[in-house]
């Protein structure tokens, strides 16, 4: 398990299915973890307070992460996610939630991704508003942790099916 409680996997796995009374196994089943680079933006360096604009200024950080997957890692899923902290969305927001917020930033970060040349059909977004907190929101500095864009770059999954004999 992983600090949060999660279970990780970090190499193969494989499963053995058992027939009761024999003493070989009837199927084998390997998989291969997902294995991937999560690289986290935090929102104070991309957007303004409850902001889902990218700014040309604050867009370098994501158009050079654009270019290093384009030049290493061209066939790869990528996964945006977008985090915020608990607090809620001001009065007058655009914003209904946190929920709200976090695709819509989710989705600029994707969407300058596509513009710098990644095939949309292997880029996704999603907001996660403040369900996943990496710290307390009890303080300033752990909502400014919370407040994030994840963008994960998924590099290969495998699942083989091996059938044993049935002698």
């Amino acid at each position: 398990m992983d600090q949060a409680g999660h279970l990780a996997q970090t190499g193969p796995a494989t499963l053995i299915l058992q027939v009761p009374g024999h003493d070989q196994p009837r199927i084998r089943i390997w998989v291969k973890a997902r294995e991937s680079i999560v690289r986290t933006l935090p929102a104070a360096l991309l957007f303004g307070s409850g902001e889902d604009v990218l700014d040309p200024e604050r867009a370098q950080p994501v158009k050079e992460l654009a270019g290093e997957i384009l030049d290493r890692f061209a066939d790869a899923q990528i996964l945006v996610t977008g985090h915020t902290d608990a607090t809620p969305p001001r009065a007058g927001s655009p914003f209904a939630s946190n929920g709200e917020l976090s695709l819509a930033r989710a989705r600029a970060v994707a969407g300058l991704l596509v513009k710098a040349g990644l095939d949309p059909s292997r880029v996704s977004a999603f907001g996660l508003g403040d369900s996943s907190p990496l710290e307390s929101n009890r303080t300033e500095a752990g909502r400014g942790q919370n407040r994030r864009v994840e963008v994960e770059i998924r590099l290969a999954e495998a699942v083989s099916y091996l059938p044993e004999s049935l002698s």
